[in-house]
């Protein structure tokens, strides 16, 4: 061995010799020589290739190559100098079958290949009736109709359709190579339909304990079998009730809540005061007034000879209310004892400054003791304030009478 060309070797011996010249990828070059004394011999070596190129391609692309079992890349490949002889090309890719071809490099030669790959997939399409249902496959969901899986590995599956308020659908299909298997179903309702009036508008309505709107409630469906039915809102006593549901038949329903209530007793001294409740007229007194709604009400006794009474409640839930009321005549009553106090007032702001401050003060008190009369919802009580009113009410009348002497 004499190394890589271009060699040299100045000591070889006279005589007949035999050249040698290898590459990778070439043919072998020999030649036999002679040598002389003193002589020089040069060899011009051309070696031969041996290889050749090949572009493999695919359809689809991004394949993987291999060359009698050796990884050599994806399609599409350019291999520009490949051992010439022969080949097992293999070509494979996900969801598509493997391909396999015999071929033969000869030297110097350039081979391109293109090779179609056998699809292992077909496509799936559902449509649903109605839309929007739940589809799956080997119980895997994979979306909501309508649903299109382009590349779906071949063979069978069981597939699954499902809706709320519908017959579940389930049944086998086959995915078939290169195919698409188109699939229309049409699934059975199972439910009935509600239509819910009544009052109070904006009542709250449950169905098997799931709020799912308010009064009006129009056209809603339900599953079939027995639906239990709340109504309920703020004031107002529930509703509930049970209804068998069929299949594609209305059930119309109308509830009237009925508004939680109190009883109000309404007893005036004198008796045949005209009652007023909210301002509606009620009749006389004394009367136990039933099922007053909740909540807050005004009550007025207003009799012809005397001054009226205004009694403002609140009302709660099952209560009971009771109002015994003493009227008063205008004439030597508290309003009339505030007017001519208002009167008097006027003529000793300027000499009876300090009576009249007194009075004053008294007669504001004596006003305070009426308006919690007015307001008292236990008869002792109310006779209590209004004795403690009219005391009130005399001393200052002592000292008005006093500041107007002063005067």
């Amino acid at each position: 061995e004499l190394g890589s060309t271009p060699a040299q070797n100045t000591k070889v011996g006279v005589g007949k010799h035999l050249i040698r010249v290898e590459k990778t990828l070439y043919h072998p070059y020999a030649e036999e020589i002679t040598i002389t004394a003193d002589g020089i011999e040069q060899v011009q070596a051309d070696l031969k290739p041996q290889y050749g190129r090949l572009l493999l391609k695919s359809e689809p692309t991004g394949a993987v190559v291999q060359l009698n079992g050796q990884h050599k890349g994806k399609t599409p490949l350019d291999l520009p100098e490949l051992a010439s002889g022969d080949y097992t090309i293999t070509v494979s890719k996900d969801l598509y079958y493997d391909t396999d071809e015999k071929f033969t490099i000869t030297d110097g030669s350039n081979n391109e290949r293109i090779i179609a790959l056998h699809p292992a997939f077909g496509q799936l399409n559902v449509e649903v009736n109605p839309i929007a249902a739940d589809v799956f496959l080997d119980g895997q969901l994979k979306g909501k109709a309508p649903v299109t899986l382009n590349e779906l590995p071949s063979g069978s599956y069981r597939m699954k359709v499902t809706q709320e308020l519908y017959e579940t659908l389930e049944e086998e299909v086959t995915i078939e190579d290169g195919k698409t298997n188109k699939q229309m179903v049409f699934l059975s309702p199972r439910f009935g339909t509600l239509i819910i009036t009544g009052s109070p508008v904006g009542a709250q309505i449950s169905i098997a304990g799931k709020v799912v709107g308010q009064i009006p409630l129009v056209n809603y469906q339900v599953a079939t079998g027995l639906a239990e039915i709340r109504i309920n809102s703020k004031d107002y006593h529930e509703s509930a009730q049970f209804i068998q549901v069929d299949v594609n038949e209305m059930y119309p329903i109308n509830v009237d809540l009925a508004r939680h209530s109190g009883t109000v007793v309404a007893i005036s001294d004198p008796p045949e005061a005209l009652l007023r409740l909210d301002g509606k007229e009620i009749g006389l007194s004394p009367q136990i007034l039933k099922q007053i709604p909740t909540g807050q009400h005004s009550l007025v006794f207003a009799h012809p000879s005397f001054l009226e009474e205004v009694r403002e409640f609140n009302l709660g839930l099952d209560e009971r209310k009771e109002f015994n009321v003493k009227l008063v005549t205008y004439e030597g009553s508290i309003q009339q004892d505030i007017d001519r106090f208002a009167w008097y007032r006027n003529l000793s702001l300027v000499g009876s400054g300090g009576f009249a401050i007194g009075a004053l003060t008294m007669k504001v008190m004596s006003n305070a003791t009426y308006d919690d009369y007015k307001v008292a919802t236990d008869s002792d009580q109310a006779e209590d304030l209004f004795n403690q009113a009219n005391s009130q009410n005399q001393i200052a009348g002592a000292l008005l009478a006093v500041a107007v002497i002063e005067i």
